[in-house]
């Protein structure tokens, strides 16, 4: 199962594949980013203290509530401007980011690779798993660590298991093929987010801080590129662990006893 696996990751292109992934989640994270200053700057420039209470509840840095005060302070100018042109690009960006996700489940499936979705539903559905996952990021950074990092880690990758079985049904795959075909891939996704957690907590957050000193937001982006590429191995590895289970469990069901 294993040497199928990788044999069909290299038919697919796995990791062309995970490359253009991780591209258009960098290029959509950052209207989201944009789109988030923008809105809780306008909010919070009727609370001055609102910055640091919302990141003192979410686990969030000092670093980041700066940033939210200093959004407060330009929002009032320029909130009309920046609001509908930080949508059209965050729609633009999804609609980028669904279309090479819906590829790679295609190819993996070895269907043909057209669009399923209207531009729009895809920009739409996009987003929503997105703030799935951002909610899910902000909840358990709250508590891992300490006596509840297990215990964190382990409702963590269930929930993220469960994000990525909801959108697996929305995206290309064989016919026949039920939800607990589409369970490995999930739970894949969901233990390789926690390897990834691992991964940036034990290593990328010091490569990151480094690579600060050393290039500035050069340095921050390609760490970020890093991360995302990785995300991006799970994102068309689990399709690829779904197909090749499936069509074995078909194989072996065609050539039982007759």
């Amino acid at each position: 199962m294993g040497l199928a696996s990788i044999e069909r990751d290299k038919t697919v292109g796995g990791f062309v594949m995970a490359g253009a992934i991780a591209f258009r989640l960098f290029v959509y994270i950052l209207p989201l980013y944009l789109l988030v200053l923008v809105i809780t700057g306008a909010v919070f420039s009727f609370d001055p203290g609102g910055p640091e209470t919302l990141a003192d509840a979410a686990g969030l840095s000092n670093y980041v509530a700066s940033m939210l005060s200093d959004a407060a302070a330009t929002s009032k100018r320029s909130l009309w401007i920046l609001i509908p042109v930080t949508l059209f690009a965050l729609a633009s960006a999804g609609r980028s980011a669904h279309k090479v996700i819906e590829t790679a489940h295609a190819r993996s499936w070895g269907l043909p690779a057209t669009p399923r979705a209207k531009p729009h539903r895809a920009a739409v559905g996009f987003f929503a798993f997105s703030v799935a996952i951002a909610i899910g990021a902000i909840t358990f950074r709250r508590f891992h660590g300490g006596v509840l990092g297990i215990g964190t880690m382990i409702i963590a990758a269930i929930y993220y298991s469960t994000v990525w079985l909801l959108a697996s049904l929305a995206l290309p795959r064989a016919v026949g093929t039920t939800p607990r075909s589409l369970l490995p891939g999930a739970l894949l996704v969901g233990i390789g987010t926690q390897g990834l957690y691992l991964f940036t907590a034990l290593y990328l957050n010091r490569k990151i801080a480094s690579s600060t000193a050393a290039y500035g937001a050069l340095g921050i982006a390609a760490s970020s590129l890093l991360w995302l590429y990785l995300l991006g191995r799970l994102m068309v590895a689990a399709p690829v662990l779904n197909a090749t289970l499936f069509e074995r469990a078909r194989s072996t069901t065609q050539a039982g006893p007759t």
